[in-house]
């Protein structure tokens, strides 16, 4: 039985949104806690799921690029699978602050940052 897929973003140390896409990938559940981008993936309420997985992989370093296999071969991975990235990456970047969370995880923006 597969579960869900849950996430918050946060812009630092701030919640900004929950997400949650159904088992069966056919529905999301979208809650936004900061009505202001880029702190949140969508300002409208009713996301789809593949809108969902488009604003994962705008997390991921793009498939296109020429190192991307040693990209993958650093987070232990052997395909390009966008959720897989984020859980191991929280979708960390350098261009903002946004990030996300994982149900059990115990972290802030100090253990994920990559600048100040």
């Amino acid at each position: 039985m597969r579960e869900e897929y849950r996430f918050d973003t946060y812009w630092r140390n701030e919640r900004t949104s929950e997400v949650v896409i159904s088992a069966d990938r056919k529905t999301v559940q979208y809650t936004i806690f900061k009505k202001e981008i880029p702190m949140v993936p969508y300002l409208f309420e009713n996301p789809t799921v593949e809108q969902m997985y488009d604003f994962l992989e705008t997390r991921c370093m793009p498939k296109q690029r020429t190192q991307l296999q040693e990209y993958l071969d650093d987070l232990g991975l052997d395909e390009y699978d966008p959720w897989k990235i984020v859980k191991i990456t929280h979708g960390v970047m350098w261009e903002d602050y946004l990030w996300l969370k994982f149900p059990g995880e115990n972290i802030t923006w100090k253990d994920v940052k990559v600048r100040d």
